[in-house]
């Protein structure tokens, strides 16, 4: 026999549910197969088929779903789905000819002289066994191909490959905004009450820091604790005690400085008022009357529970900061079952397995890492022995994001000089600006300009030019110069 080289497709259609934690009868899950895609008569066992011979071809990956058979012209597609592709090594000495022919492949690339075909095999309903017959000239043989679990997605009857949501079963945890700029690697919130509500914000803008104002207040310690500084008041004025650790705190004589995070809407005149950094508080420069900047969060965690087993999840928000799985309790189940969540990651971050008791245990380990773009992360359960075991599976399975493309740039803000006269030396220092995304998302951007920075200017020189790429996309932005003629 050949060998597959890149092997995508599982058991039985039956044996398959079985495992993934179906529990009806065989007949049920043909008749709930039936009603997903009318494969009632088509639903077979290996035993059944006749095809129980050749090199089962056994799934290590998720199956491709083709939108557009364009993409897949050399492969001959004409019908949309999901497929397997495989690369079948013919036995040695053995290569393709123009006698070469396969048949029960959706499509299929055989270039003479390779020593290898490459297969797709569609999957209307993924429990329904697939043969192809490749007859290399001097042999035929016969391979059983076996999508990887899409028979218990279908039992919803939904057509499409994601069927729930992840966000329905997502808790958020947020913290105050630390960055110095804007990081197109995070989603920013502002906070309302209880509610956040993600904010429009331009990537390597400054971050506002949060406010505060400062008090004095009567200590509520019974004794005096180590680290702490108290003070005593006269007249208005508050002056630091000498104190000793551990002594009684006589009530109503001592006070502590407390901050709290100012609620103006604006500067007020007279009043002065504090940044935080770390633990220390510094006075802050301000502007009596500017508004005060709003305070930014960002995700600190995101904790999944609840999810139902054997379902494929999708996240359709930016996964920014660290995961946690607490995972269900799963009774009675000799067969196994999974949970798969599809995500957009932002950067390298942690997930963690958190075990609903002692008696269920992590086979990988609880921390594993991510990387920046679509990722698959597959969970499997398995009770085998009476070993409960949690692991990940597949969690590195990772693909490019999508970028957003370029639409257009602007002159945020024009050079800190834009008026010389002929023969001074161009310079756009101060200039800032600002990229415009298809998506809706700004951020700052290093351009080119055209004089160049350092240029002796012309009387012709009335307009800077700034100009960026970003792919296969330029866009410029001008702002004016005022040139006058020298003595």
């Amino acid at each position: 026999m050949g060998t597959v080289v890149k092997n995508l497709g599982p058991v039985t259609a039956y044996a398959f549910a079985k495992a993934g934690g179906y529990r009806g009868s065989e007949e049920e899950f043909k008749a709930l197969l039936a009603k997903a895609s009318n494969f009632e008569n088509r639903v077979e066992t290996l035993d059944t088929t006749g095809l129980a011979h050749g090199t089962v071809v056994e799934a290590v990956g998720i199956p491709v779903y083709v939108s557009d058979v364009a993409d897949y012209a050399a492969y001959g597609l004409t019908l949309t789905g999901w497929y397997v592709f495989a690369r079948i090594m013919a036995e040695a000495g053995i290569t393709v000819t123009n006698a070469t022919t396969i048949t029960g492949a959706a499509g299929s690339i055989a270039v003479v002289g390779n020593a290898y075909v490459d297969v797709a095999v569609r999957f209307e309903v993924a429990a329904v066994s697939q043969a192809v017959t490749i007859n290399w000239g001097p042999v035929t043989e016969t391979y059983i191909f076996k999508a990887t679990d899409l028979a218990v997605r279908n039992l919803d009857y939904r057509t499409t490959f994601y069927v729930y949501d992840a966000a329905s079963f997502v808790t958020w945890e947020y913290a105050i905004a630390t960055d110095a700029t804007f990081s197109e690697d995070k989603a920013y919130f502002l906070k309302s009450g209880s509610t956040y509500t993600k904010a429009t914000v331009t990537i390597g803008d400054p971050v506002p820091k949060a406010y505060y104002e400062h008090s004095y207040e009567l200590t509520t310690d019974e004794t005096f604790q180590t680290g702490k500084v108290y003070y005593t008041e006269s007249e208005g004025v508050y002056t630091q005690a000498e104190v000793t650790p551990g002594d009684a705190v006589t009530p109503d004589t001592y006070y502590v400085d407390v901050y709290t995070m100012t609620e103006d809407t604006a500067f007020a005149d007279g009043k002065t008022y504090y940044t935080l950094s770390g633990t220390t508080y510094s006075e802050a420069t301000v502007t009596a009357g500017e508004a005060v900047p709003t305070l930014y969060y960002v995700h600190s965690k995101c904790i999944i529970s609840g999810m139902a087993r054997n379902i494929t999840y999708k996240f359709d928000e930016l996964i920014d900061c660290p995961m946690e799985f607490i995972l269900p309790e799963i009774e009675d189940e000799i067969h196994g079952c999974w949970f798969e969540i599809r995500c957009l990651h932002a950067g390298e971050y942690s997930m963690t397995l958190t075990p609903p008791s002692a008696d269920v245990k992590i086979a990988t380990e609880h921390t594993q890492k991510e990387t920046k773009g679509i990722n698959m992360i597959d969970l499997h359960y398995s009770d085998l022995g009476g070993n409960k075991v949690w692991r990940f599976m597949n969690t590195h399975s990772s693909f490019t994001a999508d970028t957003s493309p370029l639409v257009s740039i602007a002159f945020r803000k024009p050079p800190t000089t834009t008026a010389y006269t002929v023969g001074d030396t161009l310079a756009t220092a101060g200039a800032e600006i600002v990229a415009t995304y298809e998506d809706g998302h700004t951020k700052l951007v290093t351009a080119t300009f055209t004089p160049a920075n350092g240029a002796t200017l012309t009387a012709e020189d009335t307009t800077l030019t700034a100009s960026y790429t970003e792919g296969d996309v330029t866009a410029t932005a001008t702002t004016a110069l005022t040139i006058t003629e020298g003595a």
